[in-house]
């Protein structure tokens, strides 16, 4: 850990945790020769990436779906689940019941 401050937590600190990093395998699985250890810190990589891409979905979603305006520029109202927004399962089963009308497009009101 870099900053400013010390660390609050010394005794948890092992070291750099990034993908290849030497705590990178603390299961020592890369011991064996069969295991490819490159493939699997590219595999992380790819992962993390999959998953940041996916939460851009979800919360693109969330906004185009619940907010007046479907791009959130200027909306006056944000998605709130405690209020009654919408979610992706709702939007899926909203979508399968009628896939030609419930779909981004109506959303978006581009081919309206």
């Amino acid at each position: 850990r870099t900053g400013l401050t010390a660390p609050g937590f010394p005794e948890l600190e092992v070291g750099d945790l990034h993908p290849g990093g030497s705590h990178f395998d603390p299961l020592n699985l890369a011991e064996n020769p069969s295991f490819d250890l490159d493939r699997m810190k590219i595999a992380e990589l790819k992962h993390a990436r999959l998953a940041m891409l996916s939460w851009l979905g979800y919360m693109s979603q969330a906004v185009a779906t619940n907010c007046d305006n479907p791009f959130g520029f200027g909306s006056e109202t944000w998605p709130s689940y405690i209020e009654g927004a919408k979610g992706p399962y709702a939007n899926w089963l909203d979508h399968c019941a009628d896939p030609i009308t419930e779909n981004v497009w109506k959303y978006t009101g581009l081919f309206q």
